[in-house]
C-alpha cells in the first residue's frame, strides 16, 4: 500500500506516479512521476500542463514538440492551432499591450512591442508593432528599427553606414521591387514603380 509520510515538515507520497486531488470529484489534480521526473497538472479530469525532466513547460501536449531547434522552454499545442494571448485592461493611446524581449546572459538584445496606435473603443482597436535591436557597442538599449502601423504603413530605420537591403533570387528580366498605388488590399492597386533584378 502507498503511504503518505511527513518527515521533518516535508510531505512524501510513496510510489512512482501518485496524485493529489483538489476537488471532491477528483477532476482537478497534481501528479509527479519519480521514474521519468515530470510533474502534471490536471483540470476537468484531463492533463492540461506538464513540466518535464528538462524543465520545459508543456501546454496541450505530453511531450516536447520537435521544432527543429535545440532546447525550447515553452511548448504549446492545440488541435485548432496554438494561440498566445497578451492582454492589457486598458485602451489608452500609445500604451503597451505586450512585449517580447530577447536577452543573453549579459543583457537585452532585441524586443518586439505592440502598442495601442490610438485610443481604443468598443468599435476601434488600432495597434502598432515595433521591432527593436540593440546596436553593437551599446548595452541593454534596443533601438527601434522597424514599425508597422495600424493603417499598414511600414517604416524601417538604419544607423549611419548601414544599408536597407532587399534581396531576391529572380532572374535579370524579372521584377525585384514594385511600388503599387491606389490599393485597398494586398491583392489590388496599380503599378507606379518597378525595378528589375538587373537594376533597370
Amino acid at each position: 500500500n502507498q503511504k503518505l509520510q511527513v518527515t521533518s515538515g516535508n510531505i512524501f507520497l510513496d510510489g512512482t506516479d501518485q496524485f493529489i486531488y483538489l476537488s471532491s470529484d477528483n477532476d482537478q489534480w497534481l501528479s509527479a512521476n519519480s521514474a521519468s521526473n515530470y510533474m502534471r497538472f490536471g483540470a476537468a479530469n484531463q492533463e492540461r500542463m506538464r513540466i518535464d525532466s528538462s524543465g520545459r513547460l508543456l501546454l496541450g501536449t505530453t511531450s516536447a514538440i520537435n521544432s527543429g531547434y535545440t532546447g525550447g522552454s515553452i511548448h504549446l499545442r492545440d488541435d485548432a492551432g496554438g494561440v498566445v494571448v497578451l492582454k492589457r485592461n486598458d485602451g489608452t493611446a500609445t500604451n503597451s499591450l505586450g512585449i517580447l524581449e530577447f536577452h543573453s546572459s549579459f543583457g537585452r538584445a532585441a524586443s518586439i512591442v505592440v502598442n495601442n496606435d490610438a485610443t481604443h473603443s468598443g468599435s476601434s482597436t488600432p495597434g502598432v508593432i515595433i521591432f527593436s535591436t540593440t546596436p553593437s557597442g551599446t548595452f541593454n538599449t534596443p533601438t527601434e528599427r522597424m514599425r508597422i502601423s495600424s493603417d499598414g504603413g511600414f517604416s524601417a530605420f538604419c544607423d549611419d553606414n548601414s544599408d536597407f537591403v532587399v534581396r531576391t533570387d529572380t532572374s535579370a528580366s524579372e521584377t525585384a521591387f514594385k511600388l503599387v498605388g491606389g490599393a485597398t488590399s494586398n491583392t489590388n492597386g496599380s503599378q507606379k514603380l518597378r525595378i528589375l533584378s538587373n537594376g533597370n
